[in-house]
């Protein structure tokens, strides 16, 4: 980078970043160097600014004053798992076969209400009963 750098005097100098420079959280290293002076280096953070960070939240607190206060319901939700539920929902998914994994088998016997005859193979192939 080749940032403008303004003598101020007695040593000090000023450099003068752009956002480009500073626009990524965390370590910037700067060294610098100059004919006839030894070089420095330097680690600076680079850090959100407190004025941004304000406008940050009250940005996000203008979308969430408008939830509702309890969204679909969650109060109602049980504290504990329905175990009765969860049982019947078992059995029932316990009857899927996978002769091929992450392949639900099917038997194909209705479409659109009408009953398929067939294996789907090219010599047996799917047609209406």
């Amino acid at each position: 980078m080749a940032p403008t750098v303004t003598e101020r005097g007695n040593g000090w100098y000023i450099i003068a970043l752009t956002t480009a420079h500073t626009d990524t959280l965390g370590d910037l290293a700067i060294r610098c160097t100059a004919a006839g002076a030894d070089p420095t280096d330097l680690v600076c953070q680079v850090q959100v600014t407190a004025a941004a960070l304000a406008s940050d939240l009250t940005a996000i607190k203008a979308k969430t004053d408008n939830l509702p206060a309890d969204p679909a319901g969650i109060s109602d939700l049980p504290s504990e798992p329905d175990n009765a539920g969860i049982t019947a929902i078992k059995s029932k998914t316990d009857n899927l076969t996978f002769t091929v994994t992450n392949q639900l088998d099917a038997n194909i016997q209705y479409v659109n209400d009408v009953q398929v005859r067939g294996a789907g193979s090219e010599s047996d192939p799917w047609n209406p009963a």
